[in-house]
C-alpha cells in the first residue's frame, strides 16, 4: 500500500482471501495503526480494536499496554545515551 518515513513497507497481508492485518487486530494482537489506515480499511480496524479492548482480547489483558510506536521512540532515546 505504502513505504513509510522510515523505508518500511505498510501493507495488508491476505492468505486465502482473508485479512490477516484485520484478524490480528481483532483477535487484540495488533492495534490499528490509525496514521496509516485508509478507507475502505479505517473504520472496519478501528471498529476491531475497540471490540477486542472491551472483551480484553490480546494485548488488551494488560492495564495499560504499550503502543509499538511509544517503545520504538523509547529504545531510541535510550540507545542515544550510550
Amino acid at each position: 500500500m505504502d513505504i513509510d518515513r522510515y523505508k518500511r513497507l505498510v501493507s495488508v497481508i491476505s492468505l486465502d482471501g482473508r485479512d490477516i492485518n484485520l484478524e490480528m487486530v481483532q483477535e487484540g494482537w495488533a492495534w490499528a495503526y490509525r496514521q496509516y489506515l485508509q478507507r475502505p480499511y479505517a473504520s472496519e480496524y478501528i471498529g476491531a480494536e475497540e471490540k477486542a479492548r472491551k472483551q480484553k482480547l490480546g494485548l488488551w489483558k494488560q492495564a495499560n499496554p504499550e503502543p509499538p510506536w511509544e517503545f520504538r521512540k523509547l529504545q531510541k532515546k535510550s540507545k542515544s545515551k550510550l
